[in-house]
């Protein structure tokens, strides 16, 4: 970019910049970047009562106790962090964290400037395909799962694992008519040694081939609150054209959150845009 003056843009070059993300960004009027979420098929398995889709997960604890992870706002370390959804999600969302950026911010009067944050690598990746993609092709697949950083797929539908500390974390989430999935998983804790490799990788063994996407983000102690709002929002297709369900939408979002170390997760789900948060289930006391 170096010192070139920025260029004005229309709408239309913007989104074709941002892609959902930037649908969604645009609708909110929000500073917040938000990542991107795909939807996937249409149609898996035919909708039963309004139910959330089905989930699985092995190779975790039945019980991880709160004492022995970071929860936002309690612990010495993240007293300034604050979370708003409860439901057990404060162990890894929390405001300010961690978040992706197009490196545009778009203001309520529709200006755009620069995302500074972005640029200059705060806790914050810009979007590129080194941060941003979706799996093409057929299962097995493969996506990075950075040391003292996160990943967060969706999808209509997927099965993946990584390695966990004992032994690898298997996770199915199944898919329904209009249902979309979040699954945040965060990496191994930063070791501090130069010339070791805490890094792991998630490993794809289904998914719906071009709608299943991953973002990775930076390390940090938790992810932005905020920002992933901003994804579940673009995930409900307030606005069309994010291209999530359709034109129409997911009514249904539900969220699983991962932390590879202590094997600590809780699913959340949503039944409509701000309709409240339900926890589905948690291994967190």
């Amino acid at each position: 970019m170096g010192n070139e003056p920025l260029k004005a843009i229309d709408r239309r070059d913007f989104l074709k910049l941002t892609g959902a993300a930037g649908a969604a960004l645009v609708a909110a009027a929000s500073k917040i970047r938000v990542a991107r979420a795909e939807s996937g098929l249409q149609i898996i398995n035919p909708e039963q009562n309004g139910v959330f889709a089905g989930f699985n997960i092995a190779g975790v604890p039945p019980q991880v106790d709160r004492s022995i992870i970071k929860i936002a706002g309690v612990h010495p370390d993240a007293k300034e962090q604050k979370n708003t959804l409860g439901n057990n999600t404060d162990f890894m969302v929390a405001e300010p964290g961690v978040r992706t950026s197009n490196g545009y911010i778009m203001n309520t009067d529709g200006s755009v400037v620069w995302d500074m944050q972005a640029l200059k690598g705060e806790s914050c990746f810009l979007i590129s395909p080194f941060t941003q993609g979706q799996f093409d092709h057929e299962p097995p697949a493969f996506t990075p799962l950075l040391e003292d950083g996160y990943n967060m797929l969706t999808g209509a539908y997927m099965d993946f694992e990584v390695q966990g500390n004992n032994g690898p974390i298997k996770v199915n989430l199944e898919g329904i008519q209009g249902h979309s999935w979040f699954a945040i998983v965060r990496g191994a804790p930063a070791d501090g040694l130069p010339d070791t490799d805490n890094n792991r990788v998630i490993k794809m063994t289904k998914h719906n081939p071009g709608f299943t996407g991953w973002t990775k983000l930076p390390f940090g102690q938790f992810v932005s609150e905020d920002y992933l709002k901003q994804n579940v929002e673009a995930a409900h297709d307030q606005v069309p054209n994010t291209g999530n369900c359709g034109v129409s939408g997911c009514t249904k979002v539900s969220v699983m959150l991962i932390d590879q170390k202590s094997g600590a997760y809780t699913v959340i789900g949503q039944n409509g845009i701000n309709a409240p948060w339900e926890l589905r289930k948690s291994n967190i006391i």
